[in-house]
This record gives C-alpha cells, sequence and structure tokens, in this order.
C-alpha cells in the first residue's frame, strides 16, 4: 500500500513538472511572437512563427501528420 501510495505521488509531481515545463516553454514563445509582432515587420514575424511550427514538430508537440492528406 506504501508503495502504492509514494508511485502515485511521484507519478504526480512528474506529471506536474512536465506541465510546467511545457506552460513555461508555450509562455516564452508567446512573449517572443509579441516582441516580433511589436518590433519587427509582418514577413519576419511570419518566419518567427513558422521556425515555432518546425521546433513544435520536430520535439512532438504538434503531430507531424497534422499537416499532411490521411488518405
Amino acid at each position: 500500500m506504501v508503495a502504492c501510495t509514494a508511485g502515485f505521488y511521484t507519478n504526480t509531481v512528474i506529471h506536474l513538472l512536465i506541465y510546467v515545463y511545457v506552460g513555461c516553454m508555450y509562455v516564452f514563445y508567446l512573449v517572443q511572437l509579441f516582441e516580433a509582432i511589436n518590433d519587427s515587420s509582418a514577413e519576419e514575424t511570419l518566419r518567427f512563427l513558422i521556425n515555432v511550427q518546425n521546433t513544435w514538430t520536430r520535439h512532438g508537440i504538434i503531430p507531424s501528420t497534422m499537416h499532411q492528406d490521411s488518405r
């Protein structure tokens, strides 16, 4: 019983750390996006968004099959 409880709490802490990390990453990219919108041209902002999409696809946050025809 104690081992089950310890495993549950360990699993919960790991999930919370992952959520905090992903949340911080989203906030970091949003701050960069707003800076790019305010400080640069539309072309540079679009380039930044494409770079973010490629990064998230590479790390598995966005599935790579999302942009392909599923037939």
